[in-house]
């Protein structure tokens, strides 16, 4: 039950903050979304039954934008660069849509079920870090979109 509200939690957050994005910019939204989903992670991680459930919700609104956002900002970052990151990017997701849930089990089966919520976390604070080193690094090319 709880898998499908994390779903469906990502579900609504692609459909609601896809017209936010207008109003805060790509990049800040990428900012609130990274640590919406650090947090819910956070609380998956260390909260029992119901904390550990809403930080599944709330992990999964943070994570809805993350990727279409990205996608979309892609030609303003690169500029004629742009077709073979886009390739680059859809690989990268689908390697570590295959990865990290194999990496979980082998970690579930071996450690215990906590070791999904630690790397989970562990993902997510990788994933804010990374976005950070990437607004720091780079500069869209004739945007002036905030971070």
């Amino acid at each position: 039950m709880w898998a499908g509200a994390y779903w469906g939690s990502i579900g609504v957050g692609r459909v609601v903050l896809g017209v936010v994005v207008d109003r805060v910019g790509a990049d800040r939204l990428l900012r609130m979304a990274t640590v919406v989903a650090l947090l819910g992670t956070a609380l998956f991680a260390v909260g029992p039954a119901w904390p550990g459930a809403a930080g599944l919700m709330l992990a999964g609104l943070g994570l809805a934008p993350i990727y279409p956002t990205l996608m979309s900002r892609t030609p303003a970052r690169l500029g004629p660069s742009t077709a073979h990151a886009i390739g680059f990017q859809a690989s990268a997701a689908m390697v570590g849509g295959a990865v990290l849930p194999s990496l979980g089990g082998v970690l579930a089966a071996r450690v215990g079920l906590p070791s999904i919520g630690t790397l989970a976390l562990i993902t997510a604070a990788g994933l804010w870090l990374l976005h950070e080193m990437l607004v720091r690094s780079t500069r869209p090319r004739g945007t002036s979109d905030g971070a």
